[in-house]
């Protein structure tokens, strides 16, 4: 077969084309998005999902059974926190149920976000929390382990997680100015409504 100098090898092209071809951006690494619900507290989820009835429709005679103590177990041990993560941790593995995440995601990640611990000492302890938190955040067991080590290590490293009394105060205040709003604006309407039947009994 005839060949020259002039002449490009198919092999060649090949080659020039590949490195020609722009590069494929690198995949982003796939972070988990919290599960939806904001209870309260954890007896509340447990109450919400454990009930036996919403075992019923396909029903189930052992998850029925299970979801039966779980749920009166709560009752019986409610306000006692070690207890109710014992009986969530049942209610995930035999009954299949997921909890909620995004309230103690969120109380995470506004506590330990890295921003807030530019130029300080402890940026690297919070900073290595948060990511931990944001690869977690379906997770509510691996969520529950990063609390407690931030209570336990926390005031060493100079980081307060905000404590539920802290939140309820903030959910108080939040609800006491919506109810002087409100009162404000009834009130206006009301003397609004007494100015107008004034003027009109005047004209009378």
């Amino acid at each position: 077969m005839y060949n020259n100098d002039n002449d490009i090898l198919f092999e060649d092209m090949s080659a020039k084309w590949k490195s020609a071809a722009p590069n494929k951006p690198p995949k982003e690494k796939y972070r988990p998005k919290p599960i939806n619900g904001k209870y309260d507290t954890i007896y509340d989820e447990i109450i919400d999902k454990c009930h036996p009835r919403l075992f019923m429709a396909d029903y189930d005679y052992d998850k029925v059974g299970i979801a039966n103590e779980i749920y009166t177990s709560a009752k019986a041990w409610k306000g006692n926190e070690e207890k109710e993560k014992q009986l969530r941790k049942r209610a995930q593995d035999e009954l299949g149920i997921t909890f909620s995440t995004e309230r103690l995601f969120d109380t995470l990640i506004a506590c330990l976000h890295p921003g807030l611990y530019v130029g300080k000492l402890n940026f690297d302890y919070a900073n290595r929390l948060y990511n931990q938190v944001l690869m977690n955040a379906d997770n509510i067991d691996a969520l529950d382990e990063i609390m407690d080590k931030l209570k336990a290590e926390g005031k060493e490293n100079d980081i307060n997680p905000p404590t539920q009394t802290e939140n309820e105060n903030e959910a108080e205040t939040d609800n006491y100015n919506y109810g002087l709003f409100i009162f404000v604006v009834i009130l206006t309407i009301l003397m609004i409504f007494g100015l107008l039947m004034y003027s009109l009994f005047k004209q009378i």
